[in-house]
């Protein structure tokens, strides 16, 4: 087996097109679906692991791709009670909190919480302007925790990733670990994990021949055996 990222590499420069609207279709196709969470290991060994399992996240409710910033400021409220659209805290030294874009937005149901997704499938991504630690995604999930919404941000990588996204990653989660009960708003998904539950589900998507569990590898860089149910 071989990690994500031989698979994406195949079909490069297709993130919009191919990848975040094949994993959307899946956590809607198969939903609830059930992925490990994994956080970066504060100061892993030179050879591994890097990450650690911490848990688990379940895809169920309302489940969106890419969508408008008024559209889900009207959902979240709506779910919860409050009126996002007019919440004064909105408007920060990053601009509007609110013209976030995340790839996929997830509404959990009975008031469960909220999941903001970004989706780098290949080897070079990186976290683009208010993706990173001091950006707007970290502040609207913290807002949203502060009022009292259970609030994730989600980054959706492989293993395989460069270093270069992993300390952008790295300094994300370090930045929701400031504060006791922003602690928990932050998560990696790896690639490998979606891959493995794709193949045990069955789920096919053209224009994708290969066998999803072929790229599902995790090798030595995940501490699988630290996981506990969340």
């Amino acid at each position: 087996m071989k990690n994500a990222t031989f698979l994406t590499g195949m079909y490069s420069g297709t993130e919009k097109q191919l990848w975040t609207p094949l994993v959307h279709e899946f956590l809607c196709r198969q939903r609830p679906v059930r992925i490990p969470v994994c956080r970066c290991i504060g100061t892993p060994p030179r050879d591994g692991p890097w990450y650690e399992e911490v848990g688990y996240i379940t895809f169920d409710g309302t489940i969106l791709r890419e969508p408008r910033p008024m559209d889900f400021l009207q959902q979240i409220g709506g779910e919860f009670g409050l009126n996002l659209v007019d919440d004064p805290i909105r408007r920060s030294e990053r601009g509007d909190l609110a013209y976030i874009g995340p790839d996929i937005l997830t509404i959990l149901p009975s008031r469960q919480g909220v999941y903001l997704v970004e989706n780098k499938p290949y080897d070079n991504s990186i976290l683009d302007g208010n993706q990173v630690a001091e950006g707007a995604y970290v502040l609207f999930a913290c807002r949203l925790r502060d009022l009292g919404i259970p609030c994730k941000y989600l980054v959706i990588h492989s293993r395989g990733c460069s270093a270069n996204l992993y300390g952008q990653v790295k300094a994300v989660q370090d930045k929701f670990a400031e504060r006791e009960e922003w602690r928990d708003g932050f998560g990696v998904v790896l690639l490998e994990h979606l891959f493995r539950e794709m193949g045990n589900c069955g789920f096919t998507y053209p224009p994708i021949t290969e066998r999803w569990i072929d790229f599902s590898d995790t090798g030595g860089d995940v501490a699988e055996e630290t996981a506990r149910t969340a």
